[in-house]
């Protein structure tokens, strides 16, 4: 699924119309496909797809980290708006988390995350 990702939506979308399984599917450090596309620009463009096909939002990888996180730490804004307007919360501290998504990005300074999150109004 990583390359995938990194290919784009359309790619993913046609990866998951004939292995819809693998949109939870688990890589290194726990990191599952919503994981991946916290990870960088292109991959955050996928975020719709995965939580269109019903990727686990909360998913937690071995840093009890979930895709928010990523992008949070990676100053994503479209794939966090996309995780917003699914339902997540930015300001939610996983159980045995330290940071919320918010607290993350306040640390690594991810302006365009910040804004967006003040924009869907969970950050002022």
């Amino acid at each position: 699924m990583s390359r995938a990702i990194q290919a784009g939506p359309e790619k993913v979308k046609a990866i998951l119309a004939d292995f819809p399984q693998l949109k939870n599917k688990i890589s290194a450090g726990g990191a599952r496909p919503l994981h991946v596309c916290g990870m960088g620009q292109k991959g955050q463009l996928s975020t719709q797809v995965l939580i269109d096909n019903g990727a686990d939002l909360y998913a937690l990888d071995t840093y009890n980290y979930n895709a928010f996180h990523r992008m949070a730490s990676n100053d994503l804004d479209i794939g966090a708006e996309a995780l917003v307007k699914a339902g997540m919360d930015p300001n939610f501290k996983p159980p045995e988390s330290n940071s919320s998504p918010i607290d993350i990005a306040r640390r690594s300074r991810a302006l365009k995350f910040l804004m967006t999150m003040e924009c869907l109004g969970h950050y002022n």
